[in-house]
Order: C-alpha cells, then structure tokens, then sequence
C-alpha cells in the first residue's frame, strides 16, 4: 500500500514524472499492459502520462505505483521515487 504525507500543495512533477514511472515500470520488469489492468487505469492514460504528454493525477499515481509494488513485489512510495513537490 502506498501512504501519501500531508502535503500543502502537491503538484506532479510533469517534467520527471513520465520517465520516473515508465523506468520504475520496466526496471521491475512489467509490461504496461500488466500495470494497466492491475491498476485500472486506461492504458491511453498512462500511455500518455509516460510520455510526458499529459501530467497525472495524484491518485492515478499513486494506483500505478501500488500496481508497481503488488506485481513486483517492490516496495516502493511516491515519495520515494521523488514524484512530489510542494509549493
């Protein structure tokens, strides 16, 4: 299970994102296809978001890196993976 900190103001940072979730998906060996249906997010979305062609929401990420860590069995954070930022 992923916990979230309480933050202010959190924003996704677009800039990273896209590369932080693709190469934690791949590192752990998972297809998108994989990470999608254990997620239950489309796969056009995140697709997309991978790509840096559309920020993610917070709870999109935090449900792609849930499925990361369920089907790898890694124990990863969005603040680990230094997905957040706060104004």
């Amino acid at each position: 299970m992923v916990y979230l900190s309480v933050v202010t103001l959190v924003h996704v940072r677009k800039s990273i994102m896209s590369s932080i979730l693709k190469d934690t998906r791949v590192s752990a060996g998972l297809t998108l296809q994989q990470v999608v249906n254990k997620a239950g997010i489309a796969r056009a979305t995140v697709e997309r978001a991978e790509k840096g062609k559309q920020p993610i929401s917070i709870v999109n990420a935090v449900r792609i890196v849930s499925a990361i860590n369920a089907l790898s069995g890694s124990n990863h954070t969005i603040e680990s993976l230094d997905i957040l930022t706060s104004d």
